[in-house]
């Protein structure tokens, strides 16, 4: 789920709509951070690697007796939206939220990468952290 642009109000206040699914995503985010973050803010320099992975649309699949083979012309990398500087972002502010460090300043080396998902592998997104 990529950070979606405010919206703002008359009276100059910034916000994004509480029906939005970032809310969503960025808790699923900080709920696997508890889960398997570091425990207290990390200090230091972070280099940060995340991968998307991303549901092949059906029309790059083959049908009949091709079913479950990919088409030619079905694209090898994933370039449509969402952008992947968004996707990050949300990463990022949902892990700074966590508590995983004290701000997401402290990413010193940032690896985006958008995939469509294999056969056999689900959506999702996986998140590697190295403190230097």
């Amino acid at each position: 789920m990529a950070q979606p642009r405010q919206r703002h109000t008359s009276f100059g206040k910034n916000y994004i709509p509480k029906s939005h699914p970032i809310h969503a995503f960025k808790a699923a985010v900080m709920l696997a951070c508890d889960r398997d973050g570091p425990g207290e803010p990390l200090q230091n320099a972070v280099s940060l690697r995340v991968t998307f992975r991303f549901p092949r649309p059906k029309s790059h699949w083959g049908t009949g007796r091709n079913a479950g083979a990919l088409k030619r012309s079905a694209q090898l990398r994933h370039i449509q939206r969402p952008d992947v500087d968004n996707l990050g972002k949300a990463v990022m502010d949902a892990m700074t939220q966590a508590g995983v460090w004290r701000d997401d300043s402290q990413a010193c080396h940032l690896t985006l990468i958008k995939v469509w998902c294999n056969a056999d592998e689900k959506p999702g997104v996986t998140i590697r952290l190295e403190t230097s």
